[in-house]
């Protein structure tokens, strides 16, 4: 038998994991499948984000919003970002964990993908910790840091890394914030995992971007045309990077303007 988390925590506080849970398989009452639901909750709430400062992609993302929006209430869309809310309050309490992965599995959404399986965020840490030994270095020599994760999922190892190299720096050098010297790049095959990983990041406050596309077959390039496949997190604009794929993707966010639209309301 599957088990379900308690709403109250042995300390007495709601626990954000279990009330998540609770809310996302009540939107509908049953009447849709939850994979749906979450795909719905994660297309809805990545638009959103993204839409605040990405107006290159605004009216293409927009117009995949209401085609979504369109097939639920608007309070069961109003619940879908009521959730954004509590992913953001929780990444807030402790910006080390993968908040939206360990649900996804909790609630056994990755048998919908053969194979898939996120790893465990103390395994993130372990494999981030080996990969990042040399970041004060690199930050001390060159000033930037760059994270790569090229099956990023919901971005896991990228939150666990950022985290330990947080840590790093300010035991060297505290007069430092990691958010001027760390640059997080991913992609992943799958939109869904990829947004999960937006979501994360884009809350958390990093500086980089998501693409969605095989690694292998379509890896981010100097060259890129296709800017539709980018997610750019909020804060990457704001700083000053030499991207790999500089030329295009960094041009494209200096021609982003200030004032983005709101989403365009379902339409009744």
């Amino acid at each position: 038998m599957k088990k379900v988390r308690k709403m109250v925590s042995r300390s007495g506080a709601p626990d954000p994991y279990a009330y998540f849970t609770k809310v996302i398989c009540s939107i509908g009452n049953g009447k849709y499948d939850l994979w749906k639901v979450w795909q719905a909750f994660v297309m809805l709430n990545a638009i959103a984000l993204s839409n605040l400062h990405d107006q290159a992609n605004a009216l293409e993302r927009t117009r995949t919003y209401n085609e979504i929006a369109r097939n639920f209430t608007c309070e069961e869309v109003a619940l879908m970002h009521h959730l954004l809310d509590v992913v953001a309050i929780e990444l807030g309490k402790n910006p080390d964990q993968d908040f939206l992965g360990e649900i996804f599995m909790n609630l056994g959404l990755n048998n919908h993908w053969t194979g898939q399986y996120f790893t465990p965020y103390n395994i993130c840490k372990l494999i981030s910790m080996i990969s990042c030994q040399n970041s004060v270095s690199m930050i001390e020599q060159q000033g930037m840091f760059y994270l790569n994760d090229p099956a990023c999922g919901a971005c896991a190892t990228l939150i666990a890394g950022v985290n330990n190299i947080a840590y790093a720096l300010n035991e060297a050098h505290p007069e430092l914030q990691w958010i001027d010297h760390v640059v997080v790049i991913g992609q992943d095959i799958d939109p869904i995992a990829g947004l999960m990983g937006y979501i994360q990041l884009s809350i958390l406050g990093y500086c980089g971007l998501i693409k969605i596309g095989d690694t292998l077959s379509d890896p981010i390039r100097e060259d890129e045309t296709d800017l539709s496949k980018y997610w750019l997190m909020p804060w990457y604009r704001l700083c000053y990077l030499e991207q790999p794929c500089q030329t295009t993707v960094s041009a494209r966010a200096d021609e982003l303007e200030d004032d983005m639209p709101l989403i365009v309301e379902r339409e009744v």
